[in-house]
């Protein structure tokens, strides 16, 4: 494996603007994170707080452990009790078979930072990973892409039911239809000779788990090895008991926290970055689960706290009484969790994709409003994996990597097919369609002059051979195409690999095809790649 970087800014306005340092951005956070001072300060203000670290670690330990976790991971979660030892925290929610890539370099960019930091600042810096648990949006992650044919993708969806509004953490598969579903996916990428250990692998995962998130979480664990990577399920109720305290403060000062948040939108709008998160003026930002479903609480201007589409209904010091006896029932949403994340964790630094930051940016006066600050937020690694054969093809046909990651290769395809006899074969088919009209428009004339009667047919009989002629024009092209197929094969492959449905690889492409291609190693040797920290591209060539 060799990494190459390149150019390739965001799409994002607000992280272009953010990663290329402007004011009007980086106003929005309380840490430069391409300053290194950030990072010194940043302990220095963690310093100054108390966090439940032996309750955490024990916790954490216990959660690993149970799910398989290497040793290594194991002497991470026990540098936490260390008063100096802070965190580097990314998230997603429980993807099967762990979902797009971007995923898997989320967790590469916290544990390659975390050991970065490490050094430089001599304290023990541990890398998490917050799985989502609690959210029970079952068609985000109920499929996987994946190459069906050489050159092209397919979606495969779970047959598991979708129609609870169960946290994903709570969903129990059946075993014998995901090791089905899994193995079926891999048959279809062909045999290698990973193939049997990698399917031998992932059943005993799927056997051994119970839920989706516990199947998620023990096969990063699996995947990471020996990295140290901590894992955790945001849905666990030991972990809620950790979090009850806080949960009473979401409560006591959602109205503000909702006029914060709503100040802060309107802010960004103004300054040109449209409005980050969906926020509805009720939202109190916390979920109540009830009898396994998860319902999004609304506050009334009578303060009390109404279960959105049920009939619940909370006073203020109801929801409080259950915050301290059942934080089990209570779950965050995208504003509340990195709160409760920097309340449970001194987080050193939250990595995120583009669309994370863009909200990030909306909590800078919700933190302050709790007395935290806002970590530094960096960009996680974007990275795309490039084949040798597709490597290969790029050269051959002298194509421009930049030019790939940001347009595909299908218009590519589409010139060099206009290059070669296409263009030939328009030209006289349109030549030809003229002179035929010129012709027919004669016969259409002396058939009116025979019977006026049979103009109409005149026409429909000259529309008829126009349609012929199209016709006879579709197959020239579909063959000149078979022709050229292997050729347009090479730039649909390429395209594929960097584009898939026009998203970068990382959005789209599932770990699954490489592990069968590269074996159960693939993600370590990824991981053990040399990253750099300075928002460039980065194409791992295979």
């Amino acid at each position: 494996m060799e990494i190459k970087q390149c150019s390739l800014p965001p799409t994002n306005p607000f992280v272009l603007d953010y990663i290329n340092q402007q004011d009007k951005a980086l106003k929005y956070f309380d840490y430069n994170p391409q300053q290194h001072e950030a990072f010194t300060e940043r302990v220095e203000e963690l310093s100054k707080r108390t966090f439940k670290r032996e309750q955490l670690a024990d916790y954490l330990y216990s959660y690993n452990r149970n799910i398989g976790c290497s040793e290594k991971t194991l002497q991470q979660i026990e540098k936490l009790k260390n008063e100096n030892a802070v965190t580097v925290v990314a998230g997603q929610q429980a993807g099967i078979v762990t979902g797009p890539l971007y995923t898997i370099h989320k967790a590469i960019s916290i544990i390659q930072f975390s050991r970065k930091k490490e050094q430089e600042l001599g304290i023990p810096v541990v890398p998490i990973f917050w799985t989502a648990g609690e959210d029970h949006d079952f068609a985000e992650i109920n499929h996987i892409f994946a190459p069906a044919h050489e050159h092209e993708l397919k979606k495969y969806v779970s047959q598991e039911d979708d129609n609870q509004k169960l946290p994903i953490a709570d969903r129990v598969y059946d075993k014998r239809l995901m090791s089905n579903w899994v193995e079926d996916i891999i048959r279809h990428f062909g045999e290698t000779i990973h193939t049997s250990d990698v399917v031998d692998k992932l059943k005993s995962y799927i056997e051994t788990s119970q839920t989706y998130t516990e199947f998620f979480n023990r096969l990063m664990l699996a995947l990471f090895g020996d990295s140290g990577l901590v894992v955790l399920d945001s849905n666990d109720a030991d972990l809620r008991n950790l979090e009850s305290s806080f949960f009473k403060q979401l409560i006591q000062n959602n109205g503000k926290l909702q006029h914060q948040l709503l100040t802060q939108q309107l802010t960004l709008k103004e300054d040109g970055y449209g409005e980050p998160i969906i926020i509805q003026e009720q939202n109190t930002h916390l979920f109540y689960h009830n009898n396994s479903e998860r319902i999004l609480l609304e506050r009334l201007e009578t303060g009390d706290f109404l279960g959105k589409g049920a009939l619940l209904r909370f006073s203020e010091a109801e929801l409080m009484q259950i915050a301290s006896d059942y934080p089990e029932r209570l779950s965050n949403n995208v504003v509340t969790r990195p709160l409760m994340q920097d309340y449970l964790f001194p987080v050193l630094a939250f990595f995120g994709g583009p669309g994370e930051i863009a909200y990030w940016a909306t909590l800078k006066p919700v933190f302050h409003q709790f007395g935290f600050k806002v970590p530094p937020v960096v960009p996680r690694l974007n990275i795309t994996i490039v084949e040798r054969n597709i490597a290969s093809w790029i050269e051959e046909l002298e194509l421009e990597v930049e030019e790939l990651l940001k347009s595909g290769a299908n218009h590519h395809k589409e010139a060099r097919l206009e290059k070669v006899e296409r263009k030939d074969i328009d030209e006289q088919v349109k030549g030809v369609s003229k002179q035929i009209d010129d012709l027919h428009q004669s016969l259409r004339m002396l058939a009116a002059d025979v019977d006026p009667n049979l103009t109409e047919l005149a026409y429909k009989n000259g529309s008829l051979i126009q349609t012929q002629l199209q016709y006879l024009h579709k197959q020239m092209d579909r063959s000149l195409r078979e022709q050229k197929s292997p050729l347009l094969r090479k730039y649909e492959m390429i395209d594929v690999s960097f584009k898939p449905f026009g998203s970068p690889q990382e959005r789209i492409w599932n770990i699954l095809y490489f592990l069968n291609g590269y074996g159960m190693h693939f993600v370590s040797e990824l991981n053990e790649l040399s990253y750099s920290f300075n928002n460039r591209h980065n194409l791992v060539f295979l």
